[in-house]
């Protein structure tokens, strides 16, 4: 392999790896969503009913309301479609997802170490 094929190489594999490092965050920023999600249940378990709260409406929006009844929450099961589950269904829904994005990330970590690799080699080769 010649020197510019080398660096053709050097450029799609890095460019290849900032892709991978984008999903990655975008992976974390998840799984802190997630996270967060697993705390509100816990709080809205203890919650009585008629607790004043606020209600987000999204990008820093809120409503003010109040609390009927904590028992169950309606969850978005994909094309809007919304499905009721009591709080220990819907926090175990939300551990499942919890696991399988945490598998997909370990994925893709794996996938950026591969990558570094290889670059790592064609730098090397590049040197050569």
């Amino acid at each position: 392999m010649n020197n510019q094929e080398k660096i053709l190489e050097y450029n799609f594999l890095l460019k290849h790896l900032q892709q991978l490092q984008q999903n990655t965050q975008a992976v974390h920023n998840h799984l802190e969503e997630l996270k967060n999600i697993q705390e509100n249940f816990t709080q809205l378990a203890t919650t009585p009913p008629g607790t004043e709260t606020l209600i987000p409406l999204g990008s820093g929006l809120f409503f003010k309301g109040k609390t009927e009844s904590a028992d169950n929450i309606l969850i978005n099961v994909g094309a809007n479609i919304l499905v009721e589950k009591t709080i220990p269904q819907a926090m175990e829904t939300i551990q499942k997802q919890f696991s399988e994005i945490e598998q997909l990330l370990s994925q893709l970590e794996e996938e950026a170490g591969k990558l570094t690799e290889q670059l790592e080699n064609v730098r090397r080769e590049m040197k050569e």
